[in-house]
Formats: structure tokens, sequence, C-alpha cells
């Protein structure tokens, strides 16, 4: 057969559970129609009423933009003006008020400056009398000053002059007791250590000739120098003779060494050369021996003697050697006392020098002794010259100057011009505020005549703008409409006239993208039977009066209509929900019955599923309910009896009723709308049926969803046959069990049946068939009968013959003729 269920190695499990739901008896679709319909008129109802609400809402912002757009009007038009103008003239009235003052101040200022200018010129007479006495006193201090300065300057010079003479004699004492104290330093020096020194010196020089030689001299300096240079070369020569000793030394060793090894030899040669035919060698060999080793002692012999020759040699060419030699210490006496003449040398030549020096400073201090005493006057009287300076200093402290005439003359010249110039210019402006002063006067005059053209020409605007005034608000002059535009002027600006026509139309009727505007007022005010509003609206949506944009029907009469129509819509609202109310009730009482037979069946199926499958069938199918579109909290309260709230079961049931009562797409088809209703609260569709089978390699309690997983996990086919089924056959049964009729036919029928499938297969589709009790009449390809005869089951097959005349344009029946007859009886 071919299953519409399983096709392609997926499982459509779609039809299985609409005829398990559609099996159940669901709520009675007169309840359902109840509650739609009742909801459906309080959505209306809510829907006139948001209407009329929307429709106050766009009145009332129509006159409020009719209010602020002309007021912005008004304000660019006149107001501006008129604030301006107002602007000006009061700014008129202050320049007049302002340069009458000014006119007054000067005027004062004046007064006072001709006063001020009297005082200031006696001052400066006053002034110019005491500079010219002043200058007299000025000459006589500048003659006593210059004989103070005269005389302090030669008291002065006087004065250095002693002091100078004081200092250089006091200079030429200390260098005379300079001069004494290197003499006497030179005098100890070579009392106690020179003379010492060079008798020590001289002793040495008695025995050593060369030495006294280079001591020989006139000059301390030249006889520490040659006494250096003979002792560098006394060293020399001491070294050059120790050299040669040591040599000589070296050479009576090696002459040892020889016959030493000259008897070795021998004593070799007695040891090695032995037996009664070597006594002529052996004496050769000695003789060798000794002539050999005599030679080489004489060649060192003939070294040894001349080196002591060139011993005696330097001994003879330098006397003093041999003192030297005999008195090695003698070399370190002499070089400690040269090293000692040496510094004492130095010590003489720095006192020479000294003794010099301070000679020649103390013949200088006596050259400016004398030409200091040759530069004094001897007839200077300093007393006389001191009471000079004192009597001249008095006579000038008694000639007082002041030091700030001539400032105070120039500022009093500066005051007297400043004063003048004040003068003349308090004049000039005095002047100038005068005529500014008229001139204001006369503008004030003007902006107070625009004042009064702009008031009249307002008056009949305020008129026209009343009735769309702001409750509380009332605009009667141009002042009090200012005061409010200054108040409020955020409004003002943002609302434009230019805007108010195109705002006017949107407000009365505004089409969406689909040409539709639910709330447009002409069609309400239509509805609610007042036609001269709605064509008003129509015709002409805005005016033209007192060049104010205002509308063309009574906006406030508009609003109390809508206001009016309001309440009544809500007095009818609170009626149409108490109704609602019960028709809710009475579902919700349904569908919690409903839902609770609908869980309850479950046990009904899964034993009808357990009868169907057999007693000694491993494969088991069970039937389970879960909430789709619902939550289980929703289902859990309806199956509860005990529970008096339902909140959720509640609240589910009111948003579907919201749900349909908004829906747009059904509400002008009545049809539609209540095939959308049974959708929505049929309790039926709110849960969602499984088919779950247990294998027969599976646990006990494991099973698993039919669905496309486990029709492509490789199943049997006896598996996949009841899985399907056995559920298909499951609501026929129901439905024939609730019945409840003796002769209710149990008859199926199959198109195509076992095709594609194998013979195993399709035989446990029979069986499954005859154990729910269903006979069955199939169709099947010919020759297939066989797959079918399965045991304990009747099988009558027919075969289809078609006509043998055919394409003739006629209509010709088929014939059908027995095939088989089956009945194998089940084993005992």
């Amino acid at each position: 057969m071919a299953s519409p269920f399983l096709t392609s190695g997926t499982a459509n499990l779609s039809p299985i559970r609409n005829a398990l739901k559609n099996a159940q008896e669901g709520i009675d679709d007169q309840v359902i129609q109840s509650v739609a319909n009742s909801q459906r008129e309080v959505n209306q109802y809510n829907g006139l009423l948001d209407r009329i609400k929307t429709g106050q809402t766009r009145l009332t912002r129509m006159k409020e933009t009719i209010f602020w757009g002309n007021l912005n009007h008004l304000q660019e038009l006149i107001l501006s003006r008129y604030s301006e103008a107002h602007s000006d003239y009061e700014k008129e009235k202050e320049k007049r008020a302002q340069a009458e003052i000014q006119a007054r101040q000067y005027t004062d200022q004046l007064q006072l400056l001709a006063e001020n200018l009297a005082a200031s010129e006696q001052e400066l007479a006053k002034l110019r009398d005491a500079q010219a006495e002043q200058k007299t006193i000025i000459e006589r201090r500048h003659q006593y000053a210059d004989q103070i300065t005269l005389e302090k300057k030669r008291l002065k010079d006087y004065r250095a002059r002693l002091d100078q003479l004081a200092t250089l004699h006091t200079q030429q004492a200390d260098i005379q007791a300079q001069l004494a104290a290197v003499q006497a330093n030179q005098a100890a020096l070579q009392k106690e250590q020179l003379s010492p020194l060079q008798t020590t010196i001289s002793t040495h020089a008695a025995q050593l000739q060369e030495l006294a030689k280079a001591i020989a001299q006139t000059e301390l300096a030249a006889v520490v120098q040659h006494m250096a240079a003979y002792l560098r070369h006394l060293k020399t020569q001491r070294n050059q003779y120790q050299h040669l000793t040591e040599t000589m030394a070296h050479l009576n060793q090696d002459v040892a060494i020889v016959h030493t090894m000259q008897d070795a030899m021998g004593t070799s040669i007695d040891r090695h050369v032995t037996g009664p035919l070597t006594s002529r060698p052996r004496t050769a060999l000695h003789q060798d021996n000794e002539a050999i080793h005599e030679r080489g002692a004489a060649q060192m012999s003939d070294q040894f003697q001349a080196l002591k020759d060139q011993q005696q040699q330097l001994l003879a060419a330098h006397p003093d050697l041999k003192v030297i030699l005999t008195h090695p210490a003698l070399v370190d006496q002499l070089t400690t006392a040269q090293k000692a003449l040496a510094g004492l040398a130095d010590q003489f030549a720095k006192l020479t020098r000294q003794q010099a020096t301070l000679t020649d400073h103390a013949q200088s201090k006596a050259q400016e002794i004398q030409t200091v005493q040759q530069t004094l006057d001897p007839n200077f009287d300093e007393a006389a010259v001191v009471q000079t300076i004192t009597e001249a200093q008095a006579n000038l402290d008694r000639l007082i100057v002041d030091a700030e005439l001539d400032k105070k003359l120039a500022t009093a010249e500066q005051a007297h011009r400043k004063l003048t110039d004040a003068e003349h210019n308090a004049t000039r402006q005095k002047s100038i505020a005068e005529g500014h002063a008229q001139s204001a006067a006369a503008a004030a005059q003007e902006q107070a005549a625009e004042l009064h053209r702009l008031a009249e020409r307002i008056i009949p605007s305020l008129h026209t703008l009343a009735p769309y005034a702001p409750e509380g608000v009332t605009l009667k002059t141009i002042e009090d409409t200012i005061a409010f535009v200054t108040e409020n002027r955020v409004p003002v600006r943002t609302n434009s006239y230019a805007q108010v026509t195109s705002q006017i139309s949107k407000l009365i009727h505004r089409n969406d993208r689909n040409g539709i505007d639910r709330n447009a007022l002409d069609v309400l005010f239509e509805e609610r039977n007042h036609p001269d509003i709605a064509s008003a609206m129509r015709q002409q949506r805005s005016t033209e009066d007192n060049g104010l944009t205002v509308v063309a029907f009574d906006i406030n009469a508009a609003l109390a209509i809508l206001a009016t129509d309001r309440a009544g819509v809500e007095k009818s609202l609170a009626q149409r929900k108490e109704g609602n109310d019960f028709a809710q009730t009475a579902y919700l009482g349904a569908a919690v019955q409903r839902i609770t037979a609908q869980y309850q069946a479950i046990a009904d199926y899964n034993a009808m599923l357990t009868q169907g499958a057999g007693k000694n069938n491993s494969i088991r199918l069970r039937i389970t309910l879960t909430p789709d579109t619902v939550t289980p909290a929703v289902i859990a309260e309806a199956r509860n009896p005990q529970q008096d709230e339902r909140p959720h079961l509640l609240a589910e049931i009111q948003k579907r009723l919201e749900k349909l009562a908004n829906d747009a797409a059904v509400s002008d088809d009545e049809a539609a709308f209540q095939a959308a209703a049974r959708d929505l609260l049929d309790t039926r569709q709110w849960s969602n049926f499984n088919v779950e089978i247990h294998r027969r390699q599976s646990a006990p309690d494991d099973y698993e969803v039919v669905d496309d997983k486990f029709v492509q996990s490789g199943g049997s086919g006896a598996e996949k046959a009841q899985a399907m089924v056995l559920p298909l056959l499951l609501v026929p049964k129901m439905v024939l069990r609730q019945a409840q009729q003796d002769d209710a036919p149990y008859l199926v029928m199959f198109d195509e049946f076992a095709d594609k499938l194998d013979p195993e297969t399709a035989k446990s589709f029979v069986n499954t068939i005859a154990r729910f009790g269903f006979c069955f009449i199939a169709t099947m390809p010919n020759g297939a009968q066989n797959k079918v005869l399965a045991d304990g089951v009747d099988n009558i097959a027919y075969t289809v013959l078609a006509p043998s005349q055919q394409d003739d344009g006629q209509f010709h029946k088929n014939r059908v003729v027995p095939a088989l007859i089956w009945r194998q009886e089940p084993r005992q």
C-alpha cells in the first residue's frame, strides 16, 4: 500500500494528528459563536470609542494648531512690529529723558567749572611768584655748595697725603725688618750647616786628589755641580772594576773544573780500558786527556791575565778608585754630603734673591716718601679749613628750596587747562544733549502713532482667534497678546503658520499607505449623523478670516458633540461588557470540560492500541498529548477540578478573544470570522498528539516518537507498519465506539494496498487490521494477492479485466472475475 503517511523516507503525521483531534468531541459551535460575537461587539464599541477619543484628540490638536500657528503669524506680521515699535518708542522716551538729564547736568557742571577756574587762576599766580623767588635761592645755594665741595676736596687731599706718608713709613720699616731677617738666616745657615759640611768634604778631599780638583771652585753652585759629576764618574769606575773582578773569579772556577774533568776522565780510562793488550792505548788516552785539558786551562789563564791588566790600568788612571775600594762606605758618605751641599746652595740662592728684592723695595719706598713730602703744603691750616666748611654748610641749610614747586606749578597749569577744556566740552555737550532731547521727542511721537495703528489692526484678528484659545486664556488687547506670546515663546515658535492649512487637512482626513483613514473626522461626523460638519470638513477644510487661517465649522460645537457621543458609547460599552463576561464564563466552563475529556481519552486510545498490537507482539505503541499553542499552566488549570481560580486559562481566553475581535482581515467577512473563531477557540487545537513506539530490542520503558528520525533509523517493516497503521485505524474505531450502534460498519478501504511492500510487511498489515476488528477492501496490482494471504484471515481476490473492444468511442465496462479464495485456519 502506498501509505500517505510514509513517503520517501519521511513521516507525515499531520493527518494522523488531525484525525485524532477530530475524533474527540469539541466545544459546541453556539458557545464559541456566542463568546466570539459578544467579544466582537465589545471590540466594535471599543473601536468606536477609540475613534471618538481620537476625534477629540484631533479636534483638540486642530484647535491648538490653529491657535498657536495663527499666533505665530500674528507674531511675525504685527506683534513683532508692535514690539519693535514699542521698544523704539520706549527707547526714544528714554533718550529724551536721558538727554534732558544730561543737559541739566552740564548746566550744573558749567557753574561749578567757572568757580573752579577762578580758584585755579589765583593758585597759578601764587605759584609763579614763589617760583621767581626760588630761583635766587637756588643760585645762592649753588655758590655755597661749590665752596663746600672745594674746601672738602682740599681737606681730603691733605689728609690723604698724610695717610699715604704714614703708610709708606710703615712699609719701609717692614722691608728693613725683612731684610735683616734674611741676612740673619744667611749667617746662621753659613755657620750652622754650610761651614761644617765644607769642612767634612775638605777632610775627604785631603786623601782624594780628583775630589780636591773638583771642589776647587769659587762659587758654591759650581762646587755642587763638579762634585756631582765627580761622583757619577767614580761610581762608573767602581762598577767597571767590580765587573772585571767577577769575570776573573768565574775563570778561576772554570780552570778548577777543567782539572777535575781531567782526573775524572783518567779514572774512566783506567776503568774501561783493561786487559793484556790495552796498556799502550790506555797510556795514549791518558796523554791525550792531559794534553787537551792543559791546553784549555792555559787558554783560560791567558784570559785571566788580560782582565787583571785592565784592572791595573784602571787603578793607575784613577787614583781615587783605589781609596774607594779600600773604604767602600766613602762613596755613600760623599753622595750624602753632595746632596746636602746642593740643598744648602739652593737655600743660599733663594735668600740672596730675597735680599736683592728687599733692597730694591727699600730704595723705592724711600723715593716715594720723598715725593709725597714734596707735595705737602707747609702752610695748610686744617682747623681753619674745617671752620670754613662748617659755616658754609650752615648758610646752605638755611636756604630752603621747595623741590615740588615746579611739579606743583605744572600740575596747577595742567589742572587749569583741563578746567578750561572741560568748560568748552561741557558747553558743547550741553548743546548736543538739548538737540538729542528735541530729536527723541519727535521720534517718540512718530512711534506712538505707529503703535496706535498696529493696535487697531490686531483687534479683529484677536476676535477671530478667541474660539481657538486654550481654556482660561483671554486675549483682548495687543498688550495681553504680547505678554502671552512672551510667556509661551516655545509653542509659538515651533508652530509654523505656513503648515496650519496642511495640518488641518491631515487632522481631518489622512489616508495611510492603503488609502484608508479609520479615524477620519469627516467620516466620523457623517456616521454620527452630523452631515453639516462633515460637509464643511470635506468641501472647505480651512478658510481665511481677518488675515488668519481657521476652519469653516464651529470647532467647539464639534468637540461638544463628540463629548456627548463618547458618554453614550461608554454607557453602551459597559452593558456589552456585562454580556461578554457571561459568555466568557460559559465558554470557560466548556473549555474546562473539553480539555479534561480530551486528556482523559488518552488512556482509552492506548488501551485500543494495546489490543490492536496483539498479546504476543513485542512492538508496542502509545499516544501522548502535550500542550502546543498554550502553556502547560493553562492545561493544568483546566484539568484541576478543585481549582476555583484559573488565571492562566482566563488570560489565554481573553488574549484569543482580543486577537479574534481585532483581526481586521475577518472583521467584514462573517464566514471567515466564524472560521477564525473556531480555529482560536477550539480547545482541541491547543494540544498536539504524538505517536510513540517501543521496538523489540528496546528497554521496557523506552519509547521513541514516530517522526522522520524514526523512519530514517532503519527499523523493520513491521515496526513501521504498526507505527503508521495502528494510529490510523484508531480514529475510526474511536468514532464507531462513540456512535454506540450495533450495526456500525467496521469496514475500511485501501487503494494500491501492499504496493512496494514486501510480503512479510503486507501480512503484518493484514493481521493488525484484523485484530482491530475491521474488514477491508483493497486494490492492488495483478499477481500481488499472495502478499496478503495471511493466517486467520479470509481472502477473496478478484481480477479486473479491461474490455476487449476499445477505441471505438463507446463506453465499455471492465469485467470483474473471482481469482481465488483463501482461508488459513490459525494454528492451535
